[in-house]
This record gives C-alpha cells, structure tokens and sequence, in this order.
C-alpha cells in the first residue's frame, strides 16, 4: 500500500515531491511555490503540507526504482534517470483527465478559461508519450543553452571586443586565450571547461550544424525534424557512411573545439567542469539556464552569456553543409514530475500541480529559481533575458544520438577523437567497425518498443470504443456518445494506425537490410 507521510494532525494532507535538481534555487524555488500554494488551501479551509525530497542525481535512478517496487513512491516524482515506458504505464497515473479543463489558478490572467493543456507554450507537446499516446508528465521549465564566460577576464584578455557573434570569432577567441595564457605562464587556464556533460552541449551542436541538410534527407516521413530512426534506416540502406562528407566535417569542426578544453574532459564530470570555471581555470563554460543561479552564487567574479555559436551557410570552412543557427522556440518544456498511480491524494497532487504551473505559480518559481517558465505569458527577469528562447532559426540536424547500441559505439570510440586532433580517421575506422550491426540492434529495439505500444493500446482502444458505441454511452444523459470520448477514440486510432505502419516499415526494413 503506497505510504503518504503524515503529521500529527491527521486532517492534514501531506503531498510528497521527489526530484533530483540539486543546483542552487530550486528547491527554494519550490519552497516559495509549496508555502504559497499552502496558504491558499488554509484560506478554504483546506489543511495541506508540502515536502520536497532532494536525491542526488547519481542515486536517483536507483532510488526511483526502489521506491516503486516497494510501494513507497512519493506523490510527485521527476520523471528521468530510472523511468522508462513500462514503469510508466505499470506505476503512473496519466495527466490527461485533467488537462481539457481550465486551470482554475490562472482566474484574472490573460489565460482565464484557458485548458490546462493549451497554456503551455508548446502545447504539452513535448509532454507527449508517442508509445504510450497519453501525458504522463507536465513541464514547468524550458531549457536553452548558453555559454557563460568570466567577464573580468574576458576585459583583461580582450578589452572591449565585441562577443562572438559567429563560430569563426567563437573560434578566434578560444585560439587567443590559449596564447594568451601560454604569454602568460598560465598553463593551468584554458579556453572552455569539458566534462562528458558540458562538452557534450556545445559538441553535440556542432555536429549537428553539419548535418542539418543530411537529417532532412534522410527523413522520409518528411517532418522536417531530426529522426533517429530514419537516419539508421539511411545509414543501412547505404545512403550515408562515417565517411560522408558532411559526417567528416561535422566530426572536423567538434575537433576544432575540443582541442581548447583541458585534457581528460570527456572523463570529468559536471561538477568538476563547474569547479574548473569557477576556480578560473576557463574563461568559458557551455551549461544552460539551470546552472545560472548556482554559477553566478558561486563564482566570485562577474558572468555573462552569450548563445552558441553555430556555422552558417556563410562560414567559409564550414558553411558548405549548414543551414543555419537553430530555432528554439519549438523545443518542448521541460522538467516534469510523474503522478504516483497509487498515491491517495491524487486530486490534491494535481490541483498543486496546477497552481505550480499557472501563471502565478511559474512567476514566483522563476523569481526564486532563475529558470525560465514554460507557461505561455508568464514573466520573467532581466537576467534571465539572455536565456529567452531564440524563435529564429533551423532545426538541428543529427549529433549522432540514434539509440542505445550506437550511442554506446559513440562512447566507447569517442576518445579517439580527442586523442588525434584534426584527424578525425581513426575515430571513423573505429566505428565503421561496428556502426551496422549496432544500427540493425538499434532497428529492432525501436520496432520491438513500437509492438509493445501497439499491444498496450489495443486495451484502450476497446475501452474508448465501448464508451463511445457500447453500453458505456448510456452514462450519457442523452444517450448519445460523449464528444470528448468520440475525440478521444479517434486521437488513439489515428496514432494507433500511424504506429502500425511505422512498425510494418520497421520490420521489412530490419529483414530486408539484414541479408
């Protein structure tokens, strides 16, 4: 039986929330929402309590797991590190009953009357689970990427240069600094702090600014997104190699980059990259907003930022294969917090849920937490100006982040990389090795998670239909299917039979480009 903490005082309502945002203002950010959100109860007479529980991120995949199996899972739990879609669908209530409906908390703001879902400013659409066609999380943060820079240093090294405004003055930058601190009998100062973590945000663009055009192209469906499915699918078919031009120069310009980070970065975690900027051993560090409080907290000197620079199609070493900088205004929300099926304060649960994630609420998290809100007009503060979402832009193209099997290719070889500066060979050697039959692995995972989303939804696809044209319409008064079932049913048999295609497509692929 799920355990909800209690006080002394059993009418009191206590509802649990577990996450693992350690950074600095988070906590007190959902602090400043619990207290407020516990007064506005106590007004109706309603007694509710708040707590947070803060687990370290190393522990709390296993953490989240153990709470699960055991039956003592908090209310509220971020969804991450140790959720997959089975445990999802065995221990989650999904959000959707709720979402059509106004969220009361927004009376008197521009998005009174508004449905829950539509206040987003994605629309909850990052929010979706396409194997499991239902939301089983809501965002309350948006997360762009930034690089922060020691503004005291960046005065003594460059004087009042303008910032970067393009990746061949990025570049410069980062050459200048190393020769400034080798005139300088600093060897222990480099250009940008790495880590696994850190690098990975600025590299990761990089790559994909090369492969902007090739992600189109490879994308039969034609979204005019970055598929992972249909570039393994492309990669079997023999439409593109580790030897693709655009690979190799995705691969060149990483390297370009890497050569500026201290040595051993790719083994180093975020912390220590963290501490490595800190204590000015860098002038620079790629992060997001999350980090902004807890840096400029820490840091004893002044820190600005500016956005990673990408190449453009004007880049006269890189622009052959680049689109552009990318968009992000269409990047889903992010952070969200899973409801526990077996919780016995479900309702409560969510209607915090709600005052979190109106306009109120968000402002006053974002007053305390220094990350951006996902709520459609919520405000925010001038500091947190420079993190606003850039709505201009492409969509970004491959980093190579296809799946389990290549992805654990990509990170056992990636130290070749670092290894051979401005050789990208033997990295391509390394990997060619494997790369098919990590693809074909990677395939067959992908159809296997689309079989098990097609099984599962077979069950609610009779219950939607029973409701809509069994006995199950006869709850309504009129006797007549309910609009919002009718709606309903038609939603999960359009994805149930977009599922089935792409399953279909999947499996004669695999067999066919298996032989």
């Amino acid at each position: 039986m799920a355990r909800t903490a209690t006080l002394a005082d059993p009418s009191v309502i206590t509802i649990r929330i577990a996450h693992w945002n350690l950074e600095s203002g988070v906590r007190e950010g959902l602090d400043a929402v619990a207290r407020q959100y516990e007064k506005i109860c106590a007004a109706h007479g309603k007694k509710v309590r708040i707590e947070q529980l803060a687990i370290p991120e190393q522990v709390y995949a296993s953490w989240f797991i153990t709470q699960l199996v055991g039956g003592t899972a908090p209310d509220l739990m971020s969804i991450g590190p140790g959720s997959n879609d089975e445990r999802l669908a065995r221990y989650f209530q999904p959000y959707s009953p709720w979402l059509s409906a106004a969220n009361p908390y927004n009376a008197g703001t521009s998005l009174e009357g508004v449905p829950w879902r539509s206040t987003f400013v994605d629309g909850m659409q990052g929010a979706y689970r396409q194997e499991l066609l239902d939301y089983y999380t809501v965002p309350f943060t948006i997360l762009t990427t930034r690089v922060y820079y020691n503004k005291a240093m960046y005065a003594q090294i460059f004087g009042s240069r303008p910032l970067p405004g393009n990746y061949a003055a990025f570049i410069a930058i980062c050459a200048e600094t190393a020769a400034w601190a080798k005139a300088h009998g600093r060897p222990d100062l480099f250009p940008i702090a790495g880590s696994r973590y850190n690098g990975a945000l600025v590299l990761n663009s990089l790559l994909g600014s090369q492969t902007q055009r090739f992600s189109l192209h490879n994308n039969r469906g034609l979204t005019l997104a970055n598929v992972a499915e249909e570039n393994i699918t492309a990669y079997l078919r023999g439409e593109w190699s580790m030897d693709s031009p655009e690979v190799v120069s995705g691969l060149n310009l990483m390297q370009s980059l890497i050569q500026y980070m201290q040595p051993g970065f790719s083994q180093l975690q975020r912390e220590d990259a963290t501490l490595h900027f800190i204590q000015q051993h860098s002038l620079m560090i790629a992060t997001g907003a999350w980090d902004r409080t807890s840096i400029e907290q820490e840091a004893p000197f002044p820190v600005g930022v500016f956005r990673v620079p990408v190449p453009g199609p004007d880049d006269p070493v890189y622009g052959k294969f680049a689109l552009g900088q990318y968009a992000e205004a269409g990047g889903p929300g992010r952070g969200g917090f899973g409801l526990y099926r077996d919780s016995p304060n479900i309702e409560t649960a969510v209607d915090f849920y709600r005052y979190f994630t109106s306009i109120p609420g968000s402002e006053l998290f974002s007053k305390h937490s220094g990350w951006l809100p996902a709520i459609a007009g919520a405000r925010i503060s001038p500091a947190l100006e420079p993190f606003r979402p850039d709505t201009e832009g492409y969509p970004p193209g491959s980093d190579m982040n296809n799946g389990a099997e290549s992805n654990r290719l990509w990170e056992n070889n990636f130290y070749l990389l670092t290894k051979t500066p401005g050789d990208s060979g033997p990295f391509r050697r390394a990997m060619s090795v494997e790369m098919r039959s990590a693809c074909l692995e990677d395939m067959r995972l992908a159809a296997r998670a689309r079989l098990r989303s097609i099984s599962r939804m077979d069950v609610a696809i009779g219950g939607f239909w029973w409701q809509t044209h069994g006995a199950g319409r006869l709850s309504s008064s009129s006797g007549r299917p309910s609009a919002l079932s009718a709606e309903k049913l038609g939603e999960v048999i359009e994805s149930q039979n977009a599922q089935e295609s792409t399953w279909y497509r999947y499996r004669r692929e695999i067999q066919d480009l298996a032989k």
